[in-house]
């Protein structure tokens, strides 16, 4: 049985690492001319991390990222602490598995190096799939076509695949944008170096800063905006964000001089998806559930899916792909919806105007403080590969 992802991103890479262990024939097909991934820093929770060490790449993960060793939440304007969550050994007790951050480019390949190149080709942009004899025929752009019995659509939020099997769907602007930033952590003053992770929460915004491996700094800035162009690309104006942030605790100001340059783009997302199969197609990742980033799950969603679905298309015949197939959406689309979901409210949340709300909600930081609590233990504690075994 052949199996083609389109999408060599992290959860193209990691749902073809998925299935190689398992003795599933598969190749990725990625429409650019060489594997990269852009963009910054993300973190590894241990829904995901306890993955990638089952696939052997624990070691090199824990060489590349940061372990990071407490959350903190301040407020906006004078950098008060409103809560102190303890991370590190204490969440790696707790979950069975460790917290990291890493540079997005950095897990990426250390995903992709694990795959033999025989099983990667480059410069196959997917325009669309038929059916060809017993099996599909897949489509591209410089006028290939390769035979699958299995295509996983693991090409994103601008997925290719998504809308042959659906249609167009149109993307929900959140009413936020995203600056991005790096900054080498040797710049910095002492107080950013501890491997934290910091957020500042405030009227209509929020600031995250955390590390991007071992020698970053990455940054995170949500504020409103319009609606644009869905892009990791384009550069945004430091002034202009600096002037977003006035008024703001000084320590935000003094990683914005520090910086050479911010990426900027809006923030969009989809509705949660009746359906990701037609038959031997499906999808993961992004091009199943987009979702906003406030909940840091993007990535993390993308690795259970991958780990899933190696489970579920393991030692199966053509024949039975349509019901394996089915089985990986029943057990991962529930679980993937409430967290796009979830993304959304949690960004009401951080948001919110001084005032009554706001106060409830300072509240609600401190109960978490301390080292036994996780507001996150629902995403944290799940593993997906102890889901019931494919009937």
């Amino acid at each position: 049985m052949n199996v083609a992802i389109i999408g060599g991103g992290i959860g193209g890479m990691c749902a073809a690492l998925s299935l190689l262990q398992r003795g599933v024939n598969v190749t990725v097909y990625e429409q650019a001319n060489e594997l990269k991934e852009v963009g910054a820093g993300l973190r590894v929770t241990p829904n995901a991390s306890r993955i990638l060490r089952r696939m052997g790449l624990g070691e090199i993960l824990h060489q590349s990222a940061i372990q990071t060793t407490e959350l903190l939440y301040y407020r906006w304007e004078d950098g008060r602490v409103l809560a102190q969550q303890v991370l590190g050994n204490s969440i790696e007790i707790k979950f069975g598995a460790p917290y990291y951050h890493i540079h997005r480019a950095a897990l990426h390949q250390l995903i992709s190096d694990a795959v033999p190149r025989e099983h990667i080709k480059l410069d196959q942009k997917c325009v669309r799939i038929e059916p060809m004899g017993d099996a599909l025929g897949v489509h591209f752009a410089n006028g290939d076509v390769a035979q699958a019995n299995v295509v996983i659509g693991a090409d994103g939020i601008h997925s290719v695949v998504r809308k042959q099997l659906h249609g167009e769907d149109r993307p929900r602007f959140s009413g936020d944008v995203a600056y991005r930033g790096l900054i080498p952590a040797t710049r910095l003053a002492e107080w950013t170096r501890a491997p934290t992770q910091k957020i500042w929460v405030g009227p209509n915004s929020h600031f995250v800063q955390t590390y991007a491996g071992p020698d970053y700094i990455n940054f995170i800035a949500l504020v409103p905006g319009v609606a644009d162009r869905e892009s990791w690309s384009r550069e945004g104006s430091l002034s202009e964000l600096a002037e977003k942030f006035h008024g703001w605790d000084e320590r935000i100001h003094e990683l914005l001089a520090n910086t050479d340059r911010v990426m900027c783009w809006p923030l969009y997302d989809r509705d949660p998806l009746p359906q990701w199969t037609v038959g031997h197609v499906t999808l993961l990742g992004d091009a199943a559930h987009p979702m906003l980033p406030y909940l840091g799950q993007g990535a993390a969603q993308a690795i259970e899916d991958a780990a899933l679905i190696g489970k579920c298309l393991a030692g199966v015949t053509p024949q039975e792909v349509p019901t394996a197939l089915a089985v990986y959406e029943r057990l991962r689309r529930t679980r993937t919806a409430h967290i796009q979901l979830g993304a959304r409210s949690e960004g009401n949340i951080y948001h919110l105007p001084d005032g009554q709300e706001q106060r409830k909600r300072d509240a609600a930081f401190q109960e978490m403080t301390g080292a036994n609590a996780s507001r996150d233990e629902w995403l944290f504690a799940y593993d997906v590969l102890a889901e019931p075994q494919p009937q």
